[in-house]
C-alpha cells in the first residue's frame, strides 16, 4: 500500500527518543532545540549563538 510501502524501509534505521519526560516532541528539550534550531537553519541566527543559547537553557533546566 502506498505511500506506507515507501516509508517501511526507513524503519531499519530508526532512532527512538529516550524514555524521559524531558525528551520527545512534547518535552522541554524539544522546545529549547526548536527555538534555536529553525532560525539557525533559516540563516536568521549564527550557529555559534544558537549553541550558546541552547547550552544555557539546557543547563538551566
Amino acid at each position: 500500500m502506498e505511500p506506507n510501502a515507501t516509508y517501511s524501509s526507513l524503519t531499519e534505521n530508526m532512532i527512538y527518543d529516550p524514555k524521559s519526560p524531558m525528551a520527545g516532541v512534547a518535552g522541554p528539550i524539544f522546545d529549547v532545540m526548536s527555538t534555536y534550531f529553525v532560525p539557525t537553519l533559516n540563516g536568521e541566527m549564527e550557529p555559534s549563538e544558537a549553541v550558546a543559547e541552547i547550552t544555557y537553557e539546557l543547563n538551566d533546566m
